[in-house]
């Protein structure tokens, strides 16, 4: 017996309602079924943020978490959990 998948409401389709498990695949769904343009597509695509454990400070990737980490606060890795 296999696991049930898990699923993410941020990756749901806006406008089906087909759930994901990647952004990638909803912006392909996206393209395909309903036909949007790239730019259409990538505007309903859901956006990560990266939260700073410490000051709560978001951010778009784990590059500029991680300098803001090193810079702003002084450490050279990362708290577990990110």
């Amino acid at each position: 017996m296999t696991a049930p998948r898990r699923t993410n409401p941020a990756l749901d389709c806006p406008r089906c309602g087909r759930n994901f498990t990647s952004g990638r695949g909803l912006f392909q769904h996206l393209r395909r079924t309903h036909g949007l343009s790239s730019a259409e597509a990538q505007a309903l695509r859901p956006k990560t943020v990266w939260r700073c454990a410490f000051c709560r400070q978001e951010f778009r990737g784990n590059g500029p978490l991680t300098r803001h980490v090193q810079t702003a606060h002084q450490l050279t890795t990362l708290p577990l959990g990110h």
